[in-house]
């Protein structure tokens, strides 16, 4: 996912960027713009897949910048300082996805962050993997906590045979089921740690991410972060005290 924060305060977006990093968000690219004409030419070279928007900004505001990609790929949100019932109204009919005030609840940024990265994950998975690809990734990740989970249960579910589908994978996405299954559970885990700002145990982590051995969920984290749990704990906190 490729996201463009559009705000003429500097502080709003690097804190909007920090949010993102810091809650393990698997993003591709996060750009910044000032102000709307330097969104637009963002948004003319590069794809841009969600838009956080202010709406009071120099030159265009946040609105008018909006509809000239109404019906377009891109999903915006607002992010303003104004809670006047006329700027919703126009933001609905312009088909904006959600209207975040300022000053940003965490929660809410998770809250919409997670329905926001839940939309592009099942769009990607059947546009950029294809849709049996796409059907499995959304099967991995509905039982991502389910430490039994497997190929046999996974294939059975989706009606396709074993064979099937490990082909289906490695055409589509270029690995076998048990990375794809173990790089879900660790976006998932990357997750949580942000979410809980590093305050949460290994354990907890390995249970709710479908890992049965503690010690196991800590090779496979450090094999896909290149860092150990602590560390990556500790990083987080880090980011959160900056």
């Amino acid at each position: 996912m490729n996201i463009l924060i559009v705000d003429d305060e500097a502080p709003i977006r690097i804190g909007i960027e920090k949010r993102i990093r810091k809650y393990g968000y698997a993003v591709e690219n996060i750009y910044q713009a000032s102000y709307a004409r330097q969104a637009i030419d963002i948004l003319e070279r590069t794809r841009i897949d969600l838009v956080f928007a202010d709406i009071n900004m120099p030159f265009m505001s946040g609105l008018d910048f909006i509809e000239r990609y109404k019906g377009s790929d891109t999903a915006f949100v607002i992010v303003s300082g104004y809670d006047e019932f006329s700027y919703a109204q126009r933001a609905i009919e312009l088909g904006v996805e959600r209207y975040l005030l300022k000053p940003i609840n965490p929660k809410e940024f998770q809250s919409i962050m997670d329905e926001m990265m839940k939309r592009y994950q099942l769009k990607n998975g059947k546009e950029e993997y294809g849709a049996a690809a796409g059907q499995i990734l959304a099967c991995i990740r509905e039982h991502i906590a389910d430490a039994g989970f497997s190929l046999t249960i996974c294939a059975e579910s989706l009606s396709m045979s074993e064979s099937s589908l490990g082909k289906i994978l490695k055409k589509d996405v270029g690995i076998g089921f048990s990375d794809l299954l173990n790089q879900c559970r660790i976006e998932r885990a990357t997750q949580l740690i942000g979410k809980n700002d590093g305050k949460i145990r290994s354990a907890s982590l390995a249970s709710e991410c479908g890992f049965s051995s503690q010690q196991y969920f800590s090779v496979v984290f450090r094999k896909v972060t290149g860092m150990t749990p602590r560390q990556y704990k500790d990083k987080m906190m880090k980011t959160d005290e900056a």
